[in-house]
């Protein structure tokens, strides 16, 4: 089968996972092609994220990052003959209708969805929920399936490290705030009251000090002290987990959760909070932070986010900084991840998936997805997009002038 995935393309975790998903259904015989989006950096030719079988959507302003160009749209398609197309963190849905209109099966994978939105999901041929929380939301859906996630445990392996005293590992990646980094920061520099013997790394690919200003003391203190290292860059997979001994995840709001899964391939024992996707990877080297508060987020995301408590995060991490056998820790950190997240082994119902995907028709068989799926189809609406583009493509030539 010919196979599209819409996609981020490029060093991201949504990426990624579509990666994961590309390359399992090729192993399974599938031809599969990606349609890059158009907020994806340019890549040097013959490099990672830029291979043969990527189409890279041409950048363009847009109030909707996941908005896509019908005609570099259809003209994908008609070049690779897809018969399938999988939908990754699709926040807009226009594309997912023209598919439709084209006679092509559409598969979501599951992230992001309001309240609002989820009847209108119903639109999809196939729904995947990577977590049981996702799961859920949609199982009312008999398209819906739950595909316990997992990770590349061949390219995420334990390394040796020099860690003179036990270093805990955190990746603050884009989104440090959301990710915790400032929680984690906090419990560092609590557990720093009463101890010293152990470091901190931060793997982020912003600089801390501008995200979280509010920490700049905290973090140089911690820097002054020969506790915190920062590195501030991006690194491809399999990523500085290696560097660590304990991997610190204090999340307050997760699609998945992936490097919790990355973490544990490793051999790294982790602490997250005590919040669903994040404690769905718990087993007996997985410690949970209590959740001190919950509230939504501002754009309306279905779930709220989780407050970890920075101090339960400290007591947490000085379970570790005791004397522990971390060779022996790690052997069976590795061990239940092979056992239990290996993404070679949960991943082999994908390619029956796709084979027996059934077009639905919207109109007979959802309702509610028809109804919810109209206002994007109102003639307003599509006016509006080339009304913004074209007021765009005017300013920006006038200021040429």
């Amino acid at each position: 089968m010919k196979i599209g995935i819409v996609t981020t393309w490029f060093e991201r975790g949504a990426a990624y996972v579509s990666k994961q998903i590309r390359d399992v259904l090729v192993e399974q015989q599938h031809d599969v092609f990606i349609f890059s989006r158009h907020f994806c950096p340019v890549i040097p030719s013959n490099e990672k994220w830029n291979e043969s079988f990527v189409t890279r959507a041409k950048r363009q302003e847009s109030p909707m990052p996941t908005d896509i160009n019908k005609k570099e749209f259809y003209a994908w398609i008609k070049k690779e003959s897809i018969e399938l197309i999988i939908f990754n963190e699709q926040h807009y849905w226009q594309p997912v209708l023209w598919a439709k209109e084209l006679g092509i099966k559409v598969v979501a994978y599951v992230d992001y969805y309001k309240e609002n939105t989820v009847e209108a999901f119903g639109v999809y041929d196939q729904i995947w929920c990577n977590t049981k929380r996702h799961f859920s939301v949609f199982e009312h859906f008999p398209q819906a399936k739950y595909i316990p996630w997992g990770t590349d445990t061949n390219t995420f392996i334990p390394q040796e490290n020099n860690n003179e005293q036990v270093t805990f590992f955190h990746s603050a990646g884009m989104s440090p705030f959301r990710k915790g980094t400032d929680i984690f920061i906090q419990a560092a520099a609590e557990l720093a009251k009463t101890h010293t013997n152990f470091r901190v790394l931060i793997h982020s690919q912003v600089d801390l000090i501008e995200s979280l200003p509010k920490l700049a003391d905290d973090i140089k203190s911690l820097e002054q002290k020969s506790i915190l290292s920062v590195v501030c860059e991006t690194v491809t997979a399999p990523g500085l987990y290696h560097l660590g001994d304990v991997y610190v995840y204090p999340s307050r709001l997760e699609g998945i959760g992936l490097t919790i899964a990355e973490a544990l391939s490793v051999g790294l024992p982790t602490i997250v909070t005590d919040e669903a996707p994040m404690n769905e990877f718990s087993s007996p080297f997985c410690q949970t932070v209590n959740v001190e508060k919950r509230y939504a987020r501002a754009d309306g995301y279905y779930w709220p986010q989780s407050i970890a408590s920075y101090k339960d995060l400290a007591k947490k991490m000085s379970s570790y900084v005791n004397d522990i056998d971390f060779v022996q820790l790690k052997e069976q950190v590795r061990a239940y991840a092979v056992n239990n997240l290996s993404w070679h082994e949960n991943s082999k119902s994908l390619g029956s998936l796709v084979t027996t995907c059934e077009s639905l028709d919207i109109n007979t068989n959802s309702v509610d997805a028809a109804n919810q799926i109209d206002q994007y189809k109102l003639p307003y609406f599509e006016r509006f997009r080339y009304i913004y583009y074209l007021a765009y493509d005017l300013h920006r030539f006038f200021r040429k002038k």
